[in-house]
């Protein structure tokens, strides 16, 4: 019987600590489905004149001509070993925003909106990218990594 209680209690705590948070997803109009964002991985390397910068409780990332922002108040960092790389894949940062609307192309035309008119809504202008979960992966040690959520923001602004 204790067994089972702390199985159970496990499986509780699993199931609970397990679920998505509803930054995790998106939808397309107001009232829309919620789709979950596909997650994408990128490499932070300073030694390609990366930059990272720390100010009032948030980590800036200027990766290429893209710019990520991780808030403490609202995204978690993780620890993991390098080994973490393999089970990933890392994005070109070049071809982020061109995946981003061809995803958004692609998956709009899923839409009830889009089978009813046939017309796929324009992209939508946001302080932030809305449709990719992006985590800034940086290598601390030979063995170590730290894996950041961030918020992607237009940097033409």
């Amino acid at each position: 019987m204790k067994t089972n209680i702390t199985i159970l209690f496990f499986l509780l705590v699993n199931f609970l600590s397990g679920q998505t948070k509803e930054s995790d997803y998106y939808s397309f109009y107001k009232g829309g489905n919620k789709s979950l964002k596909p997650i994408k991985y990128i490499l932070f390397n300073s030694k390609e004149n990366d930059a990272k910068v720390q100010r009032e409780g948030k980590i800036y990332f200027k990766i290429k001509s893209e710019r990520f922002v991780f808030d403490k108040k609202k995204h978690r960092a993780d620890t993991c070993l390098v080994s973490f790389l393999n089970n990933i894949k890392l994005e070109n940062i070049a071809k982020l925003r061109e995946n981003e609307v061809l995803y958004y192309k692609t998956e709009s035309k899923k839409t009830d909106a889009y089978k009813k008119s046939g017309f796929i809504p324009p992209f939508p202008v946001t302080s932030i990218h809305p449709y990719f979960k992006v985590y800034v992966v940086e290598k601390i040690k030979n063995d170590k990594l730290i894996k950041y959520e961030v918020d992607w923001e237009y940097s033409d602004f």
